[in-house]
Order: structure tokens, then C-alpha cells, then sequence
């Protein structure tokens, strides 16, 4: 799938949109940032692939930047997170959300969350003292909009 924060939208309520489909089982499409590594190694993608996009798409909304913002989308990128290059990680977040995302960009797609597992995290996340008050900053191409933990509802549908 083409998952990356081009095709989340808010128009009262969130929504993913525009997955493209491939013609061929052979074919990687995708922008690369949110591509996870294993489908760059010839693998087909997997509900695993689109974990890690949505790990991508996580630290975008914790920094405001585009994985990768400063690099060219190339072959050197590609080969750069096929060793296991990721965005570099922020302290500024709430307990628990940067722990969220390296599991979301675990190595192997075997060891990555499940949808399920992402929604109990956020809820934990959510329902924590600590982030209750907490605001987190979301930059989504030119829509920037503030969310409080405590308002932020996310349905993931399987």
C-alpha cells in the first residue's frame, strides 16, 4: 500500500485515502521514507509493511518533518534504510510514544506491532498522568493543527 501522511485528511474526521494498487506483484511504488526496508529486499507487502509506514508517519507527527526531509529520495537512501537507517529520534515526547514508534520500525517484520497492539499502546499513552495534559504539534504538508492526547481517537480498520 501507499501509506504516508500525504493521504490522511481531516475534514471533521480523519481518513486514509488513495491507496494505489500495484499491476504487479514485482512492483515497489510508495514514497520511499515510508517504504519499509523488506519490500526494497524483493518481499511482497504485508500488513508488517504498512506498521512501519504508520512508525514513519508517528514521527512526522511527533516532529513536524518529513522522514527524511534533508536527504535525496534515491538509491543511496533506499540502501542507507535497507541497513537500518532511521529519522533520528526527539526527547520530547510523551512516555512510551518513542518506544511505540522503534517497535513500528523494528528491523524484522516479524517483530513488529499489530494494529491491535498500536491501539492498546496509544490508549496507555492516552490514559497515562504524565500526557494527559501534554500537546503534540502535527505538521501534515501545509495543515498544522495542535491535538491533545486526551481528544485524539484513532481507528484502525484490518
Amino acid at each position: 500500500m501507499d501509506f504516508h501522511s500525504g493521504n490522511i485528511f481531516n475534514s471533521g474526521e480523519i481518513a486514509i485515502i488513495a491507496f494505489e494498487s500495484s499491476s504487479s506483484d514485482d512492483e515497489i511504488y510508495g514514497i520511499i521514507p515510508y517504504v519499509a526496508p523488506e519490500i526494497f529486499q524483493g518481499n511482497k507487502y504485508t500488513k508488517a509493511s504498512d506498521i512501519y509506514g504508520f512508525g514513519m508517519i508517528m514521527w512526522e507527527f511527533l516532529t513536524g518533518r518529513r522522514p527524511f526531509w534533508d536527504r535525496s529520495h534515491d538509491v543511496d537512501l533506499i540502501i542507507d534504510i535497507c541497513d537500518g537507517l532511521r529519522p533520528p529520534l526527539v526527547t520530547n515526547a510523551p512516555e512510551g510514544y518513542i518506544e511505540l514508534i522503534q517497535e513500528c520500525w523494528h528491523p524484522d517484520p516479524n517483530n513488529r506491532l499489530t494494529a491491535d497492539d498500536i491501539k492498546s499502546k496509544i490508549e496507555k499513552i492516552i490514559d497515562s498522568e504524565s500526557t494527559a495534559n501534554k500537546v503534540l504539534s502535527c505538521s501534515l504538508g501545509y495543515l498544522t493543527k495542535e491535538l491533545k492526547w486526551t481528544n485524539l481517537t484513532i481507528t484502525i480498520n484490518e
